[in-house]
């Protein structure tokens, strides 16, 4: 069985069920989310403003200013002034911070892959169907009444 392969179709269903990191809506952020704003910011793939990434994120501006100082002092974000707004600032990843992402991006992958081996082929074969499921259900919105039982 391809357990890195089960891992990546795991990984999208999971992301799936927690809001699209390219300008969609998420759940909110973690203690210490700064890995979490810095996806957001890397998926952007442009620069990005904090107000952006506070709607994006479901939290407070103040929130994501907590995040940025954080990402910005480890070297892993830049700020910048709008130059067709000088009242905006845009965020854009360093190339330090899309490589810590990546780095982080790798391990939570390879720690999903564990798990799926020691679950085993069929387990984890069942886990991610169901999780797959799950997040179908959930981007639906749950639109459909529950069946009667």
């Amino acid at each position: 069985m391809d357990y890195a392969a089960l891992a990546v179709s795991l990984d999208e269903s999971m992301s799936k069920m927690h809001g699209d990191t390219k300008r969609g809506k998420l759940t909110p952020l973690p203690p210490g989310g700064e890995m979490f704003v810095l996806s957001v910011i890397t998926a952007s793939g442009d620069a990005i403003s904090p107000g952006e990434l506070s709607a994006i994120c479901g939290v407070t501006t103040a929130r994501v200013a907590v995040a940025l100082k954080m990402l910005e002092d480890k070297g892993y974000i830049v700020r910048e002034t709008d130059r067709s707004d000088r009242r905006r600032t845009l965020v854009t990843a360093t190339p330090a911070g899309r490589e810590s992402f990546k780095r982080h991006d790798e391990e939570r992958r390879r720690m999903l892959e564990r798990l799926l081996r020691e679950l085993g082929e069929n387990d984890a074969s069942e886990y991610v169907r169901i999780v797959g499921r799950v997040a179908e259900i959930t981007r639906r919105g749950n639109r459909r009444p529950p069946p009667h039982v």
